[in-house]
């Protein structure tokens, strides 16, 4: 119930509201007091419903400014509507980010979207920015099935780490080259650009970032073209196949490429100069890996490319569609007389997740397990089939350690938004499952 606040009730009126609302809710309190986390997880209560399919988006980002954390970008983002009479379309959008125009990006002709003229001036679309929310007001409402273009203009000052990560470079300290690199995860990237944030609806997506020169760039995708120019390059990655928006990725930073190889699948390995001797050692172990994970699922890899870039401080691996950002820890010769950490796990682990998280995707938040859980456990199986039975069973008591450390410290379902085991115990009931079923029905049904 909803009233104007300038006539408020009189006293009476909320005994009666207060009664009304006891009588209203009185059977349906026991009911969510007996509902269990498995029957919350499959009511579908944490899948956001939205009105439209969002096809497309073209990013542009420049004017970087590592001094101010800020930079400018342009986003077009083409949409279908999913209900008749859609008036205005709804975007995840940090309230950091300020909107300078919004406008229609082409002409509604029925239910297609036809090209403005390039010396037409394109219209101007009303918009509000409620919260982390963009709503824009569309000039005509849609019917269900129409194609929706429009284009974001915005500036964007940026809290490090929320979003994008700006580091300067810092004088007399080594190993940390001035960079800027993208955080997505379950709410990153709409704090840099305008978006769809939910994991369930996947779209198509070019990214054009204006870098100063000496800089590499680094997205999903295929490089269209790299352009120097004066003192700065424009790079056009393209994402051609759709995935998840809080796979989008964006690295910044003077690198170095070393190139590899899987079948027909090129690989790229993106380091800083002086880490460029570690490089091939430490990744030369991704086509082996994508060959068992291939075997293992009986899906070939399923993007165009893959890439691994280094940066600093991150908190370990996020597996961008076809881009992976690592830490920028490799290890040296030293480390290899033990099982480094960085490939024991790390990359098995990111690798994975091209096919179990960006190819088959959870669909909300809640259930993020089936995506850490099956890379976690995808990792436990490719050292099974290069080292045998001690070496799975060693890799799973690890991980059962690491559950039961985190067990004790905070309970937590497997499937809900704050799970602290999505890794540890999502691996482990996937192991579980597999022995249960045995790997010929477990392998066929994956």
């Amino acid at each position: 119930m909803i009233w104007n606040r300038s006539t408020t009730p009189r006293s009476g009126s909320f005994a009666v509201l207060r009664t009304t609302a006891l009588l209203l809710l009185s059977p349906i309190v026991p009911l969510l007091a007996q509902q269990t986390n498995a029957e919350r997880i499959l009511s579908g209560r944490d899948t956001p419903s939205h009105d439209y399919d969002l096809i497309h988006q073209r990013i542009e980002v420049g004017n970087f400014d590592w001094g101010k954390t800020a930079f400018d970008g342009k986003v077009a983002i083409t949409v279908v509507s999913l209900r008749p009479r859609l008036d205005s379309v709804v975007l995840d959008m940090g309230r950091q980010l300020v909107v300078r125009r919004v406008t229609m990006g082409c002409q509604q002709q029925g239910r297609r979207c036809m090209p403005i003229r390039p010396s037409a001036r394109p219209p101007a679309l009303r918009y509000r920015r409620p919260g982390d929310t963009l709503v824009v007001r569309l000039p005509r409402m849609a019917a269900f099935r129409d194609t929706i273009r429009f284009t974001v203009e915005y500036h964007g000052k940026i809290t490090h780490g929320r979003g994008l990560y700006f580091f300067k470079a810092e004088p007399g300290r080594a190993h940390r080259p001035q960079q800027i690199y993208s955080g997505g995860g379950t709410d990153g990237n709409p704090r840099w650009i305008p978006t769809y944030a939910a994991p369930h609806d996947k779209t198509t997506w070019e990214m054009i970032a204006t870098v100063p020169a000496g800089y590499t760039v680094v997205s999903n995708g295929r490089l269209v073209r790299d352009l120097a120019r004066g003192r700065t390059r424009t790079a056009h990655w393209r994402q051609e196949r759709p995935a998840s928006t809080y796979l989008i990725s964006l690295v910044i930073a003077p690198l170095v490429k070393i190139t590899d190889r899987w079948r027909d699948i090129p690989l790229a390995y993106y380091v800083y100069q002086e880490d460029a001797p570690l490089a091939r050692r430490l990744f030369g172990i991704t086509p082996d890996l994508m060959e068992t994970y291939t075997r293992l699922t009986g899906v070939k890899y399923p993007w165009p490319q893959y890439s691994q870039t280094t940066v600093a401080d991150h908190f370990g691996g996020m597996e961008n569609v076809g881009a992976t950002t690592l830490v920028d820890w490799l290890p040296d010769a030293r480390a290899y007389q033990d099982r480094p950490w960085y490939s024991q796990s790390l990359i098995p682990h990111e690798l994975a997740h091209q096919w179990f998280g960006n190819l088959v995707t959870t669909q909300n938040w809640v259930n993020y397990w089936l995506n850490e859980g099956m890379a976690e456990f995808m990792a436990g199986q490719y050292w099974a089939s290069k080292l045998g039975r001690h070496a799975e069973d060693d890799y799973y008591l690890d991980e059962y350690h690491a559950f039961l450390s985190l067990d004790a410290r905070r309970r937590v379902p497997l499937a809900s938004y704050s799970s602290n085991n999505v890794y540890s115990k999502g691996a482990l009931v996937l192991q579980m499952l597999k022995k249960q079923l045995g790997a010929e029905p477990f392998w066929a049904a994956i």
